[in-house]
């Protein structure tokens, strides 16, 4: 009822991880979860760590070779800055890249074509997003 499986649904639609923390075998509110382990619609975790080892580490890629690296090594100044404003789905305009980075418009614009070039970022008929 609260949403969770219906989110784990899309997750799971989208290739992404779907992951469960197991809560008191007594409490209604864990039984969603419980089902979605003992189904093998999500995986167990109990840790942090064990979240890592199922999904890698925040803000780092896996290189191909089973390394890994971190997805935005080489980015810093205006480039870093565009590239955390953009959302993680979904494109925007320069103008909302502007204010929810702090630049001016022209530092975005001369920001999206070297993050295009790295393969970062991508335009698309709405404007700019993240590179998938």
């Amino acid at each position: 009822r609260s949403g969770a499986r219906n989110t784990a649904a899309w997750g799971r639609r989208l290739g992404r991880p779907v992951l469960a923390v197991p809560g008191p075998v007594t409490s209604a509110a864990s039984q969603g979860c419980h089902r979605m382990i003992r189904e093998q619609e999500a995986r167990l975790v109990g840790t942090a760590r064990e979240v890592v080892e199922e999904v890698g580490p925040m803000g780092v890629a896996d290189d191909g070779d089973g390394r890994w690296v971190r997805a935005l090594d080489g980015l810093s100044g205006d480039m870093a800055a565009v590239y955390e404003a953009l959302p993680a789905a979904g494109a925007v305009s320069v103008q909302h890249l502007s204010e929810t980075s702090g630049l001016l418009p022209e530092r975005v614009r001369a920001a999206l074509p070297l993050l295009e070039l790295e393969g970062h970022v991508q335009r698309e008929a709405a404007g700019w997003a993240r590179s998938r």
